[in-house]
């Protein structure tokens, strides 16, 4: 569900502000630029967090395109 004017949800949420979700948001969720948290997760996480976001089973998300055509890798 969307909880910001951006239409970012707790997932996008926990990625701007530099943490990992937990588990119970393992779904697709796009916000108002088609980005799903991986998406957010690829330009902010560092290299070993995208790895652990990565293994709690968020790569299901990896061919969602966003706005601009792009995946998250």
């Amino acid at each position: 569900s969307q909880v910001d004017s951006d239409g970012n949800s707790y997932a996008h949420l926990y990625i701007l502000n530099g943490a990992l979700p937990p588990d119970q948001f393992k779904t697709k969720i796009l916000n108002y630029k088609r980005q799903t948290p991986l998406h957010l997760a690829a330009c902010i996480l560092s290299k070993e967090s995208m790895m652990q976001f990565l293994k709690k089973g968020f790569w299901n998300d990896l061919e969602v395109v966003d706005y601009r055509g792009q995946t998250p890798l």
